[in-house]
């Protein structure tokens, strides 16, 4: 499975419950992962948030 980390102090907004995670908010945005691919989403210090879908086109992903 895929691993996207955010950057540091980005966890709390997705911590409180939103479902999006932004282009923005991640260490590096890895364009070769297919869209719909299922990934997982890291804080900075490796802890697991959740998992979501990736979209390369709109870049948002959804945490489940």
């Amino acid at each position: 499975m895929n691993s996207l980390q955010l950057k540091a102090k980005e966890e709390h907004r997705i911590q409180k419950g939103h479902y999006w995670i932004f282009s923005n908010e991640l260490v590096k945005v890895d364009t070769s992962i297919p869209a719909g691919t299922i990934c997982r989403f890291e804080t900075a210090r490796g802890q697991v948030l959740g998992t979501g879908f990736f979209n390369p086109h709109n870049f948002r992903s959804s945490n489940c």
